[in-house]
């Protein structure tokens, strides 16, 4: 469908003054019109968080230079040409207001070529959305939209998206919207790059399931199941966690909750009320949490049913049939939550060994997966599964019965090591407590003996004889020599050697006590000091005079 202007009655009912409010909702407009040009490859870059750049490559259809004049006007579209078409709506937008208004308060670029054109072009789009330039430009078959300098315009909005936390947080917004495209598209090949790194890519997958694999990994997807629920009108999947999941923490997480609605990723309050709190009556859990459990739900249903002309980011739907569509939804979970698969002759088994429709698949499976594979190189592994699940059903009663019986051996098996394994934890757990007591004991006698040890460090016994330390004393050679030798230093000092000491001696104060002058000290020399002294020490029995230089 060419572009063309929609009339005014259907630009009054579907028109919003509220397109662009931010860099993430921004690049999300633009990956919906890659996808709706029918792209197979899409790469998002952003330049400085999106504030300086925010570029969306596709290898879609292009725009002829026929429709490039009205590609960036108000109200021009080519996904609907008025109100009525909303009934058969299959493209993510219709209003035909996003390149109008980013045009409006940005710097815009549009980069095309189709397959009938030889050399792509490159359309400069002033701020009316018109054309202000064209160029011949380089590049294969597909568009380029660059929008520079967002919001350059509109400086509070500018100072939002240039704010480094905000900024921060928008990339990860846009991450979300662009991992919820990479799942429900999962034939398209997605890359999200910030300055030139790689935030997420997705190579072209062939299933839904499979997307979802990669995208949620395979520690999330393998504690879930999923279900298949189809009537004359609405085809639906629902994935949902394990009922014997062992490590339920980790299948719940905030905003890891996924509705789409024909390929459309919406916000729908009633329908995750109803699929968060089943899920969490079914495992106890606390309903008070933060964090809500994974699920996902994938509905195709008639465009007639549904009605996305709600608000500008088109996020949200209305059903028709509101009443009847949760009544389905809550009947689908009822069943899950007992145990059953719609389907299914037999019920889930809830225990933690068994995940699979029936005990003997499992065994089936791992017998015959291998053949398979060999007689079939170049399928994926749906396929195969699909294989094996057709050659189970053409089983009879008795050689199912035989592969049942192995998975009983098996369950056995399984928990007589669990129980051996369950009791060896409680012996080592038994063996460490008493080791732990014992050390404790220890610690308390080493603490004791302590104690006893700095007592008898204050309080000494002290047991000895008294007559044979004087006697030892008194045969030392250094008591036995009383009397004093003297060196003279000057004529006032003298040096004096007595029991094992050196002592200073004052000559002059000697001298004074006995009344001898300095002369006869000199004609007498020194026996005459020593006598002098002997007396003095003998007569006053003190050391006054005497001053201490060092032992011996």
């Amino acid at each position: 469908m060419t572009i063309s202007a929609l009339d005014s009655d259907t630009v009054k009912l579907i028109t919003t003054t509220q397109v662009i409010t931010s860099v993430s909702n921004a690049a999300k407009e633009l990956i919906e019109n890659a996808l709706d040009a029918n792209a197979n490859n899409i790469e998002v870059n952003l330049s400085d968080n999106g504030a300086a750049l925010i570029e969306v490559k596709d290898d879609g259809c292009g725009i002829t230079k026929t429709d490039a004049p009205y590609v960036a006007l108000s109200a021009y579209t080519s996904k609907i040409s008025n109100f009525s078409d909303m009934n058969s709506l299959e493209t993510y937008g219709f209003r035909g207001q996003a390149l109008y208004a980013l045009s409006t308060m940005s710097d815009l670029t549009i980069i095309s070529k189709t397959k009938q054109e030889e050399v792509a072009t490159m359309y400069t789009i002033d701020h009316c959305g018109c054309i202000a330039k064209s160029e011949p430009h380089h590049r294969a078959t597909g568009t380029t939209i660059q929008v520079r300098q967002l919001f350059k315009q509109i400086p509070v909005r500018r100072q939002i998206i240039t704010n480094l936390k905000k900024a921060n947080q928008d990339v990860k917004v846009l991450e979300s919207f662009v991992k919820s495209y990479a799942m429900c598209k999962s034939f398209v090949r997605i890359s999200y790059k910030v300055d030139g790194n790689v935030i997420f890519t997705k190579p072209s997958i062939p299933t839904l399931e499979e997307a979802v694999t990669y995208v949620l990994g395979k520690k999330v997807t393998t504690n879930m199941t999923w279900m298949d629920i189809q009537n004359a009108e609405t085809s639906m999947k629902l994935m949902l966690p394990l009922k014997g999941t062992q490590n339920v923490s980790d299948l719940f997480q905030s905003g890891a909750q996924y509705i789409y609605v024909n390929n459309r990723p919406i916000k729908h309050k009633d329908l995750e009320k109803v699929v968060t709190r089943t899920i969490l009556d079914a495992f106890q859990h606390d309903s008070s949490s933060r964090k809500k459990p994974i699920f996902l739900l994938y509905i195709l249903t008639s465009a007639a049913n549904i009605d996305v002309n709600l608000e500008p980011n088109k996020t949200s739907i209305l059903f028709k049939e509101q009443k009847k569509t949760k009544a389905e939804k809550c009947t689908t979970l009822m069943e899950w939550s007992k145990g059953q698969v719609p389907g299914l002759k037999e019920p889930l088994e809830s225990d933690s060994y068994h995940t699979n429709v029936c005990d003997g698949f499992i065994n089936f499976s791992k017998q015959n997966r291998s053949q398979v594979v060999k007689q079939n190189p170049n399928m994926t592994a749906p396929q195969i599964a699909q294989i094996l699940t057709n050659l189970w059903k053409n089983l009879s009663s008795e050689e199912r019965g035989y592969y049942r019986d192995l998975a009983c051996d098996d369950k056995i098996e399984w928990d007589t090591r669990q129980e051996k394994t369950k009791e060896k934890s409680t012996t080592n757990d038994k063996k460490m407590r008493n080791r732990l007591l014992k050390v404790l004991g220890k610690m308390q006698t080493l603490d004791t003996e302590k104690q006893k040890n700095l007592f008898l460090r204050t309080i000494v016994p002290w047991k000895m004889n008294l007559e044979k330390v004087t006697e030892s004393f008194l045969n030392n050679s250094a008591c036995k020599n009383n009397s004093p030798s003297i060196g003279k230093i000057s004529s006032d000092l003298w040096i004096v050697h007595k029991s094992a000491q050196l002592w200073l001696l004052n000559a002059s104060c000697l001298k004074e006590e006995f009344n001898t002058s300095s002369t006869n000290a000199n004609v007498e020399g020194t026996s005459n000091e020593e006598e002098h002294l002997k007396l003095w020490l003998l007569k006053n029995d003190d050391s006054s005079l005497l001053h201490r230089l060092y032992s011996l």
